[in-house]
């Protein structure tokens, strides 16, 4: 989505799953429309895209834990099939309900694998 290079990441990350999710409010709408508007590109052309590609058997992977049943829930709704994570949540068997209820296959390498 060609948002304007100043606009934050995390920013940038909330209109796309906003978008995405089809949960943009009617104020929402117009902002982000107003914040394409130098782009050319209309926000009603990203929205017809954005309906006809709904995604499916993706695997969502993580560097750390899952601490809470949300981050399962939107991950099914955008078409996860397998989550890996490496455990170690305090409501980790919350984690594990989720995923049985959105029969999504849940990997736990019980390693994290990360550098910084």
């Amino acid at each position: 989505m060609p948002l304007p290079a100043n606009l934050p990441r995390q920013q940038r990350l909330n209109w796309q799953i906003a978008l995405a999710a089809g949960t943009l409010t009617a104020t929402q709408h117009d902002e982000l429309a107003h914040l394409l508007l130098g782009s050319g590109v209309a926000i009603e052309a990203i929205e017809a895209a954005t309906r006809s590609r709904r995604l499916s058997g993706l695997t969502m992977a993580s560097d750390g834990y899952l601490p809470f049943r949300d981050s399962v829930d939107v991950a099914a709704e955008h078409g996860v099939a397998v989550i890996v994570e490496p455990a170690g949540a305090l409501h980790g068997d919350t984690i594990v309900r989720a995923c049985r209820e959105h029969d999504i296959a849940l990997v736990r390498p019980n390693r994290r694998m990360f550098h910084h």
